[in-house]
């Protein structure tokens, strides 16, 4: 049985009480701490930092319960992804340890994790891997503000650095550019790049440049990516076919052959008159391919309706 997961916005999380159901037997505090463990998880896939503390913080306010609170701070703790051996043995002060809790651990991670920390802080962390928060910052690095200040910042053998590079991507393609050759080079990155800045496409690696799903994509974004798409694509006749008639500004990166073929050019100006201007210049003086140029002009100004010609 799937439990169906509250939307946190409209999540009004009451103290619990102890009832059991007729139906199943369970008790039904248990199954409502179920649920925040749930909302939990699905909050740390997503790397959702300030969701996962605003659910630990209601839930705890919630309940009078010392030991279900300790509970749902430690699994706060792990999946903030506190290295709270560090955390206890490096920095706290030996003598505020008898009154250490994982709630102040808690609020640590949230600190770090939601960004309550300037750069300068975050690349002191980043450089010491036995650092408490060495893993925690990656909630604050994935949801930056400033992706290219950010990546720069990480080390290529940073834990989650894909991650991070894979949500940069994902919000501005030309994060791809300052991100690792490898990471050029990964199909699933690039495309996230690709679909959200068709321009991207400079920056992939020359493999994924002559991969047919990556091109695709990047040039439904913005046609004038095919100017980085392999030189193969340019010259593959039935490709550059099927991509004027999609777009027909998709000839000015044909070939000078397939620029000089009759019926890819006159497939770009009946999609696209302006794509005129890239035929060769036999072409360019072709009846039919004038015509058809023509023709586009009188439409886009409303001179004839679509049906004439």
């Amino acid at each position: 049985m799937v439990l169906a997961l509250p939307n946190l916005s409209t999540l009004n999380i009451a103290a619990p009480k102890r009832s059991r159901s007729a139906g199943d037997g369970r008790d039904k505090e248990a199954l409502f701490e179920d649920v925040v463990y749930r909302l939990l998880d699905e909050a740390g896939s997503r790397y959702d930092a300030a969701t996962i503390c605003e659910i630990v913080r209601k839930y705890t306010a919630a309940t009078n319960d010392t030991a279900t609170n300790k509970s749902i701070y430690m699994y706060g703790c792990d999946l903030l992804r506190v290295n709270m051996n560090s955390l206890m043995k490096y920095y706290i002060d030996p003598v505020d340890l008898p009154q250490f809790s994982y709630h102040k651990a808690f609020e640590y991670a949230c600190n770090v994790a939601t960004l309550r920390y300037d750069d300068e802080r975050l690349a002191y962390i980043l450089k010491d891997k036995n650092h408490w928060a060495y893993n925690t910052i990656a909630f604050a690095l994935i949801n930056s503000s400033d992706m290219f200040t950010t990546l720069k910042m990480i080390p290529e053998d940073y834990p989650h650095y894909r991650k991070i590079v894979l949500a940069a991507a994902t919000q501005n393609g030309s994060a791809l550019k300052v991100a690792s050759g490898d990471l050029q080079n990964d199909e699933e990155v690039v495309l996230a790049a690709v679909k959200q800045d068709g321009w991207a496409l400079e920056w992939a690696s020359d493999e994924l440049k002559g991969n047919r799903e990556v091109v695709v994509a990047a040039m439904r974004q913005n046609i004038q990516a095919l100017e980085y798409a392999s030189e193969e694509f340019r010259e593959d006749r039935d490709f550059m076919l099927a991509a004027v008639k999609e777009n027909g500004q998709a000839l000015q990166w044909a070939s000078e052959e397939l620029q000089a073929d009759r019926e890819v050019v006159l497939a770009a100006v009946k999609q696209n008159g302006d794509a005129w201007h890239y035929a060769s210049d036999e072409l360019q003086h072709d009846h039919e391919v004038l015509r058809a140029a023509v023709v586009y002009v009188a439409r886009q100004r409303g001179l004839i309706g679509e049906d004439e010609e």
